[in-house]
């Protein structure tokens, strides 16, 4: 799923501006940010606040690693057209493996086996759970690995495998239990996503290189002009499971304290505390899931247990990974282009990471 700033219709405004680029370094006591475009060329761009929000790097396929539209396609009907052989006259007899089984892993091996039901799909793990890093329940975690066996997906646990490329083109993969398998592609979905935080200064990182904010979502008190930085969604340390709802409601969080501060700015010296505007603080969030297995779906918290089924797919991510639902709970309406739509569903355009869901303040 690929959507444009320019097409979301409240955006259009004439005094916001988007521009196309890579932040290479943040001076926060000179509030400034050195970026350079698309064509490589270093500007400054002065701010009064910051929002950083770059979330983590993590490696394709499970995001995007193109800087264009164009890009992406291409991208993508290059990594179908491994999974697949090109047409579907290949998909019997073929077989994809899926190396970790955390939520990237498992949503890649599902969907791979729900749009292309002819071809074999092996998800290997090393551990005796899937999502075995996840601090969840050990029932919800059973249920997902039965979810993947009645979609279809061969799953193998407790076993590290090694891969080597064959000079037909093929893999060979070996378990640590010393049996073999030939994969005709094999995606590794392993590898952890890692805060884009290279930008700013370590005063401002944790040894994980998370971002170190306070309830309210501004920097610590160490970092200068500290109440002008902001920090959202997985680019923080924060308690819970890192994902796309909890950074919808801090990035909702962090401008309402920006425009507070904003008229907080504007009121004299002497205005009573009862005339500042309050911030926002978030509280400590509970570890929480949704999670896509082909056309079922897994959702989890505390306060609501496990819940699974086709049903709850359909209420959770509807038919477009829950994008309508997020424009909805965010106030924004997106305009569709039909050129686009008609060529991105053949495309497979589902195969992503859990998208952004609309979440209550304790997700």
């Amino acid at each position: 799923m690929w959507k444009r700033f320019s097409h979301l219709n409240e955006l259009k405004q004439h005094n916001l501006t988007f521009k196309h680029g890579s932040v290479k370094s943040i001076n926060p006591e000179a509030k400034v940010a050195e970026w350079s475009d698309r064509s490589g060329r270093t500007q400054q761009q002065a701010y009064d606040y910051l929002v950083v929000a770059t979330g983590l790097k993590r490696h394709w396929p499970a995001v995007p690693k193109s800087g264009s539209y164009e890009e992406y396609l291409r991208d993508g009907k290059a990594f179908i057209e491994k999974i697949t052989g090109g047409d579907e006259s290949k998909h019997q007899g073929r077989r994809v493996v899926v190396v970790g089984a955390g939520a990237v892993g498992i949503e890649f091996a599902a969907e791979i086996k729900q749009y292309y039901p002819k071809i074999s799909v092996t998800l290997i793990h090393s551990r005796d759970q899937v999502l075995s890093s996840e601090p969840l329940p050990a029932e919800l975690k059973d249920r997902v690995g039965t979810m993947l066996k009645e979609e279809g997906v061969d799953v193998v646990l407790g076993n590290r495998a090694s891969i080597e490329e064959q000079s037909n083109g093929k893999f060979q993969v070996t378990l640590a239990n010393g049996s073999k398998l030939t994969a005709d592609f094999v995606i590794d979905s392993t590898r952890k996503g890692s805060p884009t935080t290279h930008i700013l200064p370590d005063a401002c990182l944790n040894p994980d290189r998370e971002i170190l904010v306070r309830n309210s979502l501004m920097f610590q008190p160490t970092i200068p002009n500290h109440t002008h930085h902001f920090g959202v969604g997985d680019v923080i340390q924060w308690t819970g499971i890192k994902r796309a709802g909890s950074a919808t409601v801090m990035g909702q969080a962090a401008a309402t304290n920006i425009y507070a501060s904003l008229l907080n700015s504007e009121l004299p010296e002497t205005a009573p505390a009862s005339a500042r505007h309050p911030h926002t603080e978030l509280p400590s969030w509970d570890p929480v899931i949704g999670i896509a297995v082909g056309k079922q779906c897994l959702t989890y918290d505390p306060k609501n247990g496990i819940k699974y089924g086709v049903d709850v797919m359909q209420s959770y991510f509807g038919n477009d990974l829950g994008w309508s639902a997020s424009l909805k709970y965010m106030g924004l309406t997106d305009r569709v282009d039909p050129v686009e739509v008609a060529v991105e569903e053949p495309e497979g355009a589902r195969m992503t990471e859990v998208g952004v869901q609309p979440v209550g303040i304790a997700a």
